[in-house]
């Protein structure tokens, strides 16, 4: 692949009413992108914010003008579209999606460079990355690792991945450890029938890497199989989580799924069994997630109602049915108990050693964890 002239990387960042936390994105960032100024542009859409996004945009880019590339919509657009807009403005050989609130570690994108010049040549469709989140007790100062997509069984770098095992092994629904080969990224946005079934599923980071790969068959997919991606989680900033869970587990699992079920070769029997096992059991989904968050205390009956609303208006009156005298037996049963069965159920699943990482896992993500709330705060290392 031709890298001469144009730059090797986009960071594309789209952004919305989140001033302060884009400044630490960026101050995370830019240090590392000043050693490849030639090679890496980061690319900002902001997406009609109210807040000051656009004045602290604009202290960057006067400060690093040949890095930083900024666009501002009018009004709010919607992620999707804003993210279909940061992309176009992207110049570089690869895009890499960046949430605004994610941290990319030291080196970060110093290794992901170096495997971009390494790999750019070998019909690469995409490059996955890995993540990790971490929590510090503010008690005893110890960094608490609860959640990693490393697999401490394969190489630091590995590939040659097709659609099959893009499905399978990247974990294609988290926006910011996605690269796309920026060549193919921009023929498939032409394909506007294709991009429009993708829009509204919550996923269109995930929908555009897969359509990548499933009509590029020869593209390959690498991996970087180290952290590079630290992350914190969203679920604790929503008033009626319940809902939100709902409406993800709809959108961006039955529908998301249903929609690449109907442009996949009907004689791909592979990829279709592949898509139909990833679509399996949204029902039980809602119903496990009601029950983390009663356990936690996170649910109420207010968020109930409105969810049991959504149930009926999307599904089966039978599956609606269903589902909704489920979460009165989880409302109605004492958050204590519901705790004790999960982790029984786990250690049977998992076995012990394997139960205990899990469940820190699920208690951190369902609990408020800022500082002030258990003792721990999420770190950016």
């Amino acid at each position: 692949m031709e890298i001469m002239n144009q730059k090797l990387l986009s960071i594309c960042i789209p952004t919305w009413n989140r001033a302060p936390i884009l400044e630490t994105t960026l101050n995370n960032i830019i240090t590392q992108a000043l050693e490849f100024k030639d090679k890496v542009e980061i690319c900002i859409s902001n997406n009609g914010s109210t807040d000051n996004t656009r004045k602290l945009v604009m202290k960057f880019k006067e400060k690093y003008p040949d890095l930083i590339k900024y666009n501002e919509n009018k009004k709010n657009l919607g992620f999707d579209i804003n993210l279909l807009k940061v992309i176009d403005m992207a110049s570089g050989n690869f895009v890499w999606t960046l949430s605004d609130d994610d941290f990319i570690v030291k080196d970060g994108i110093k290794t992901v460079v170096k495997v971009v010049i390494e790999v750019g040549d070998k019909n690469v469709g995409g490059i996955a990355l890995k993540d990790s989140s971490y929590v510090l007790d503010t008690r005893t100062g110890n960094k608490i690792k609860y959640h990693s997509t490393v697999d401490n069984n394969k190489p630091e770098v590995y590939g040659g991945l097709g659609c099959a095992e893009v499905l399978q092994e990247v974990p294609y629904r988290f926006v910011s450890v996605l690269i796309f080969n920026n060549n193919l990224l921009k023929k498939l946005l032409r394909k506007k029938d294709l991009v429009q079934k993708g829009l509204g599923s919550y996923y269109l980071h995930s929908w555009l890497y897969i359509l990548l790969f499933l009509l590029n068959k020869k593209a390959k997919c690498y991996v970087i199989n180290k952290s590079i991606i630290i992350s914190p989680d969203a679920k604790p900033r929503y008033k009626f989580m319940l809902e939100d869970n709902f409406k993800l587990i709809y959108y961006g699992k039955i529908k998301f799924f249903d929609n690449l079920l109907s442009i996949v070769d009907k004689s791909d029997k592979n990829i279709i069994n592949i898509i139909n096992k990833k679509k399996a059991h949204p029902n039980i989904d809602n119903i496990y997630a009601m029950a983390l968050y009663k356990a936690f205390g996170i649910a109420n009956y207010t968020s109930c109602v409105g969810c049991i609303k959504l149930l009926f208006k999307y599904l089966s009156f039978a599956e609606a049915l269903l589902i909704s005298m489920s979460f009165i037996i989880i409302l109605i049963t004492p958050s204590k108990l519901i705790k004790k069965l999960f982790k029984c159920g786990l250690k049977l699943r998992l076995g012990k050693q394997l139960a205990d990482s899990k469940w820190l896992e699920i208690s951190i993500v369902y609990t408020h964890w800022n500082m002030g709330k258990d003792g721990c705060r999420r770190v950016p290392f």
